[in-house]
């Protein structure tokens, strides 16, 4: 599963892409918490998720098409994921 980081999620990875080995179709939910032992932009998200009690607010595309808390994504999917944007930019922390 190669997976391309956007915007400051990228920012303390390199490159801007991580591969994902997990050997079967994993749920958005199992996709995020595999990322964020690699990517620390995404540890920060996973953070405050916990203190607001919400979903992690990322942008989450595989072969072009969202991924919705639930689904399922292939092993075999290229993935994007995008933060949240506001009024076209990257939201800080």
């Amino acid at each position: 599963m190669k997976v391309i980081l956007k915007g400051g999620l990228a920012q303390g990875t390199a490159p801007r892409e991580v591969q994902l080995a997990p050997g079967r179709a994993i749920t958005r939910e199992e996709l995020v918490e595999a990322l964020a032992e690699r990517v620390p932009a995404i540890q920060r998200y996973l953070a405050m998720s916990a203190e607001t009690g919400r979903a992690p607010s990322l942008l989450i595309l595989a072969g072009g098409a969202w991924v919705h808390p639930g689904d399922l994504v292939p092993e075999d999917a290229t993935i994007e994921i995008h933060p949240p944007i506001a009024g076209g930019q990257s939201v800080g922390f």
